[in-house]
Parts: structure tokens; C-alpha cells; sequence
């Protein structure tokens, strides 16, 4: 079957979003976060959970992380985050809580590393509790 010039270049035209669209999609579920990247060699009984708003502008998500891994790989995990500030409750308080079932935190976020997002409209915060760094990411 023959497809006219103008057709060939609807198809094409149609086909290059669609693809690109997958192509993400596909990007998003292979490549690993940040948070396991960041993560040492040694990190084990790695759990991870995200959530987005969907297709919106805002780019509104959850992100939760727990692995094992020994307590002198905190602060490297830190850094490798940009997470290079202590948590002060004074200064911005917020909830270490989540909702993936394996989530159990420390009680208070206290003594964590945490960065800020940009106007105060999410933020980022990692601490060790029982052999496991525990890391939630969160923007609204």
C-alpha cells in the first residue's frame, strides 16, 4: 500500500509524541531514583516508594526510601542528596510520617539532614534509626 508524501508526514507527526511520551514512561520505571543511586554499595533490604499528581504542572510527588546500610555511610548518602543542613523544627517543621506499610520512621525528624525546596514548597530529609537510613521526598 502506497501513502502519499503528505500522509507519510501525518504519521510521522503523530507518532513522534507517542513515542516520546513511552520513551519516558519507560525511562521513569527502569532508571533508578536518585535516592538509590545515592545509596552506598553496601545498602540492603532496599524499599522505595513514589507517587505523583500526575500529568500536572506543578509537579506535586511523594518519595519513599528505607535501606539498610551501616551508620558511616550517612553522611555520605547526605551529601550525595545535597542535603547539608541539620533539622531544626524551629526553623521549618514538618512530618516524617508516609504511607507505604514497610515506613516506620524515628518519631521526630530531629537531628535529620534535610534541603528546602525552593520557596518552601517541598523539601527533602534523610536520618538513621536501627541500621536503616530512612529518606522522604515530598513537593507540593
Amino acid at each position: 500500500m502506497y501513502l502519499s508524501r503528505r500522509k507519510r508526514i501525518a504519521l510521522i507527526l503523530l507518532n513522534v509524541p507517542v513515542a516520546l511520551v513511552l520513551g519516558v514512561f519507560i525511562l521513569d520505571k527502569v532508571v533508578p531514583s536518585n535516592a538509590r543511586r545515592a545509596l552506598p554499595a553496601s545498602a540492603t533490604d532496599i524499599h522505595e516508594y513514589y507517587d505523583d499528581a500526575g500529568f500536572n504542572l506543578q509537579g506535586d510527588f511523594s518519595r519513599f526510601l528505607k535501606a539498610k546500610m551501616p551508620k558511616s555511610e550517612m553522611p555520605g548518602f547526605a551529601a550525595k542528596l545535597g542535603l547539608n543542613t541539620r533539622y531544626n523544627a524551629a526553623a521549618f517543621p514538618v512530618e516524617f510520617s508516609g504511607s507505604p506499610a514497610w515506613w516506620d520512621p524515628p518519631a521526630t525528624p530531629d537531628g535529620a539532614y534535610v534541603q528546602l525546596g525552593p520557596g518552601s514548597e517541598g523539601y527533602s530529609l534523610a536520618k538513621y534509626k536501627g541500621g536503616y537510613v530512612y529518606f522522604k521526598a515530598i513537593s507540593w
